[in-house]
């Protein structure tokens, strides 16, 4: 079900069933992921990604992305100071 998500493998105990709908035809759910805007940056935002599995035609599609950082108020501050998240 996460391939073709933004989630690897070895990550998939971060997915949360956020709703399953039906039988089930359609499960929704979000991947938090703490992405650096550039590889070289100290920032790090904590972002809720919701994704919608089809599994009757095996399709992913991401629905909408939140940066949680933001919305509490910090702006990806650098790891470690605990402003923001």
């Amino acid at each position: 079900m996460l391939v073709g998500t933004s989630l690897r493998p070895e990550h998939r105990g971060r997915v949360q069933v956020v709703d399953v709908v039906d039988d089930p035809v359609e499960i929704l759910f979000a991947i938090i992921r703490h992405p650096r805007p550039y590889p070289f940056s100290r920032q790090v935002h904590e972002v809720m990604e919701v994704w919608n599995y089809r599994v009757t035609a095996g399709q992913v599609e991401r629905v909408r992305g939140h940066n949680l950082s933001r919305k509490h108020g910090g702006d990806g501050d650098p790891a470690g100071d605990g402003a923001g998240l």
